[in-house]
């Protein structure tokens, strides 16, 4: 029989078989049936599915707990995040998927704005470590002067400045989980070797002296080519060979073009739940032009046109129903079927909005 049970706060499946000495119940065979929470939920998502077509009497039996899955559920980006049908598509599904299992470092590279966050994520919320925290860290954001303290933390009185009680870094508090390095290679020099030894010694060295062991798992991530920076003598080349135990290398959206149709329709869903009025689809016209252009930002070039496309088309929607209300703002949120203090809030934060205000 199955059996669900909630434990850590994960919601879990477990298959109870029993054993029989002749015709006498002598024990039971208990396992789970997922390894994680994100396989659960695709597993309920797939039930649901089933049954809005009417394939599956699934929601009084399952109903409550799928409720109670959602609410809790935390992932940002998951393995189904990463959308295509092309070879490349593919290939990244299963190399995340075969990565579930493992505590192995990974470096994913590729151009800016193809998805290196996405994967990163896919593989912490596929793996063991998915109930701990994954901690995002933008290598490039963090000023200098700040970036030892801010990765490896600080004791108290360390320096000028420092809080009371000192400070943990962000390798601390990834312990158990995962931290992501996006843009390594804009980590000073300097710092490097320090990286290294946390990689080495599995413990972090907060400014001031104190050691601490971690227990964590290592993604970074760059749109470099490290090897370059390495025979340049950028970047260290015992640390890139530390980083570098796997790597999965995201190709540019112009290298699988037959994948943006279905990009486009998946950021077009995502939308239409956030805005007043929905667009369908995108014609073959404006599909075609898509397929022709050569995407330099890659997703995120793609994701932002068609923001920016949605955000024009509900200024519009607004304005019009504003006009036709003689610029009553309850009768157009009523009629746009939003709350009053959500209209002022398209109108005072969308850009493309800020203009009617003036009316």
């Amino acid at each position: 029989m199955n059996c669900f049970y909630f434990s850590s706060d994960v919601t879990n499946i477990a298959r109870i078989e029993p054993l029989y000495k002749g015709e006498k119940l002598v024990g039971a065979i208990d396992y789970d049936l997922f390894t994680n929470g994100r396989d659960l939920k695709e597993f309920l998502n797939k039930l649901e599915e089933f049954s809005s077509k009417g394939l599956l009497n699934y929601q009084s039996t399952f109903h409550s707990m799928y409720d109670a899955s959602k609410k809790s559920n935390t992932i940002k980006y998951s393995i189904n995040d990463f959308i295509g049908n092309s070879h490349a598509a593919k290939e990244i599904r299963m190399q995340i998927a075969d990565l579930s299992e493992s505590n192995s470092t990974v470096l994913i590279t590729g151009k800016t704005g193809c998805g290196k966050e996405e994967v990163a994520h896919s593989i912490h919320n596929t793996s063991r470590r998915c109930q701990c925290p994954i901690i995002s860290v933008n290598c490039a954001a963090i000023p200098e002067a700040l970036v030892q303290s801010e990765l490896f933390g600080y004791e108290e009185g360390s320096f000028t400045g420092a809080q009371h009680g000192g400070k943990r870094g962000f390798f601390e508090m990834a312990h158990k989980g995962t931290i992501f390095l996006d843009e390594v290679d804009q980590l000073p020099y300097h710092i490097q070797p320090k990286l290294l030894r946390v990689l080495q010694e599995k413990e972090v060295t907060r400014i001031g002296g104190k050691t601490i062991p971690i227990d964590i798992r290592v993604i970074a991530a760059t749109n470099k080519d490290l090897w370059h920076m390495v025979e340049d003598e950028t970047f260290r080349e015992d640390l890139y060979y530390r980083l570098n135990v796997i790597e999965i290398n995201i190709p540019p959206l112009s290298e699988r073009k037959e994948d943006i149709p279905l990009l486009a329709n998946y950021r077009l869903d995502k939308l239409n739940k956030q805005m007043v009025k929905n667009v369908d689809s995108i014609s073959n016209e404006v599909m075609e032009l898509f397929l022709s252009y050569d995407w330099p930002g890659n997703v995120r070039e793609l994701n932002n046109l068609l923001e920016q496309v949605r955000m024009r088309a509900e200024a519009d929607t607004i304005k019009k129903v504003l006009e036709l209300n003689n610029q009553n703002r309850s009768k157009t949120a009523n009629m746009l079927k939003i709350s009053r203090t959500a209209l002022y809030d398209k109108l005072k934060n969308t850009s493309f909005c800020k203009g009617i205000l003036t009316l």
